[in-house]
């Protein structure tokens, strides 16, 4: 989808879903306290990071590492999973989209350490702008829930991100980015 079509589309959709945002960061702030936001460092190309920004759902921690699994399913809140589950958690990046950090078709933005472990993979991926939502997402978020609740502590979510849900995800996302079209972009947008 070209940048411009993404940026009128954000705009559109951050003025429209104003209401909700007011609101739902009015509610972490009431439930959760601050801060509202969870601002996660991610690439957009092999060598330029930004941050990626959500509603906080999960307590504050010092040690901000990892993906999340059953090991850190204690962090997230009442309210935080209720986001998480309505995916209302994602809209602020909007703003990462109106920014021009990522689009809204793409595989999903990385973190450094994944990138660096998986430098092939996310050259080919980084070649286009990540996505707020992308085939290896929808391929593989159930399945990747369902695998990491399993995981007890942060070495053996880690092991089991790394072998049974990024691999399959890559693989997707390059299958997307070798068949980006308007044919195969449009049905991904409304998931």
């Amino acid at each position: 989808m070209p940048r411009a079509v993404e940026w009128v589309l954000a705009l559109v959709l951050g003025v429209l879903l104003a209401p909700v945002i007011i609101l739902v960061a009015l509610a972490v702030l009431v439930v959760e306290g601050r801060p509202i936001f969870y601002l996660s460092k991610r690439m957009k190309t092999p060598n330029i990071s930004f941050g990626l920004i959500k509603f906080r759902t999960m307590s504050v921690s010092q040690a901000e590492v990892g993906v999340t699994g059953g090991d850190k399913a204690h962090r997230i809140s009442a309210f935080g999973g209720f986001l998480r589950q309505n995916r209302l958690d994602e809209i602020p990046q909007l703003w990462n989209i109106l920014r021009g950090d990522m689009g809204f078709v793409g595989s999903r933005p990385q973190s450094p350490r994944y990138v660096k472990m998986h430098k092939n993979a996310y050259t080919q991926l980084l070649m286009h702008r990540p996505g707020l939502t992308g085939l290896g997402t929808l391929m593989c978020v159930r399945r990747e829930g369902r695998i990491l609740a399993k995981c007890r502590t942060p070495l053996q979510t880690e092991q089991m991100y790394e072998r049974y849900c990024l691999q399959p995800r890559n693989r997707a996302d390059i299958l997307y980015a070798a068949n980006r079209t308007i044919m195969v972009t449009a049905p991904l947008l409304p998931r």
